[in-house]
């Protein structure tokens, strides 16, 4: 074989070679106005976090996107950290045309343990591994965090405590994440049989892009429901501009127990008053508890108690004892 034949057949054996092998890093260095050089993302409790890409390629890239608790801006490195540390998840831009291409990433899609969550709340390093031609690179023109999936929903309490006769009240505030206004439904999905009377201040609402709305569930707890008896209610929201984006809210509404009833009822802690006037083993006891509380010094937590996720915490596993004792004293 000649020297001309042999670049001939190379040549030709690497125009098969695919020219998406080529990858390219985009560091995210600004979210919104949060500038990752120099403090932390708290992306736990968003929808997703939006990219906007420019480039000349014609096919829909695909990306490896990458997040972090560790500042890092070199991807081998990041790659390397404990997985404990890094998310990935691996997914497809959407063209958007004029050489635009929009990626969305539902923080739910990351492989993340729930026990691990609270790193999703320091984000430091978000990157980009998008894959295509080399000649056709991809440039980030922005990022920004979606609070949700066309409307966003929030209510600060999923349950409350009422008398028979009672209404309690749920404000539910919602927010239209469209680009153009749009009409919001409200429903209550029953199952046909309930028996807590549950109404909504508003059916619909129509709202401009960014505005908010706060509607109101009531629900009335009935007479004859027993102390703790309880009743869901189902929110429906239903979003005009993108009816597959419809979520549900649930709140738990119940008759209010009359306290204390954790550990007893207020009768069952005369009964132990009882046994420990009648019985040496139960006076025993008692003694025990009202000692080990008196020795106990509630600890003074430093601003540095965290676990290992970075959240604050109230107390030590070990102290748990002493804590239980000082309940059942008191």
């Amino acid at each position: 074989m000649t020297m001309k034949q042999w670049i001939m057949m190379v040549g030709g054996f690497l125009s098969w070679i695919p020219a998406s092998l080529f990858s390219q890093t985009l560091w995210v260095t600004s979210l919104d106005s949060i500038d990752l050089d120099k403090s932390v993302a708290d992306l736990k409790d968003c929808y997703a976090v939006e990219f906007l890409l420019e480039t000349p390629a014609a096919e829909e890239l695909p990306v490896d996107i990458y997040l972090s608790d560790i500042r890092k801006r070199d991807l081998r490195e990041l790659q390397l950290e404990e997985p404990s540390h890094v998310r990935k998840v691996c997914l497809t831009a959407r063209s958007l045309g004029k050489k635009r291409q929009v990626l969305t990433v539902p923080i739910k899609a990351f492989d993340t343990p729930m026990a691990s969550e609270g790193v999703l709340r320091r984000i430091r390093s978000i990157a980009l591994d998008v894959k295509g031609e080399k000649q056709k690179e991809a440039r980030l023109l922005s990022a920004r965090i979606l609070e949700g999936n066309s409307v966003h929903a929030h209510a600060s309490r999923a349950s409350l405590a009422a008398e028979p006769g009672e209404t309690v009240v749920y404000p539910v505030t919602v927010k239209n994440l469209e680009t153009r206004p749009q009409t919001i439904h409200f429903s209550i999905k029953r199952y046909g049989w309930e028996a807590f009377t549950a109404e909504l201040s508003d059916n619909e609402v129509y709202l401009r892009p960014g505005e908010m709305h706060t509607l109101r569930l009531k629900v009335t707890v009935p007479e004859g429901v027993p102390a703790g008896g309880r009743e869901t209610q189902n929110l429906y929201i239903l979003p005009s501009a993108n009816p597959s984006a419809a979520r549900a809210l649930s709140f738990t509404t119940l008759r209010r127990m009359p306290y204390p009833f954790s550990l007893h009822t207020a009768e069952g802690w005369e009964e132990v008053r009882r046994k420990a006037e009648k019985y040496k083993w139960a006076a025993e006891r008692k003694d025990r508890y009202l000692a080990d509380a008196e020795r106990w010094v509630v600890p003074e937590l430093p601003d540095s108690a965290v676990n290992g996720d970075g959240e604050r915490y109230l107390f030590r596993t070990e102290i748990e004892n002493a804590l239980m004792s000082s309940a059942i004293a008191w």
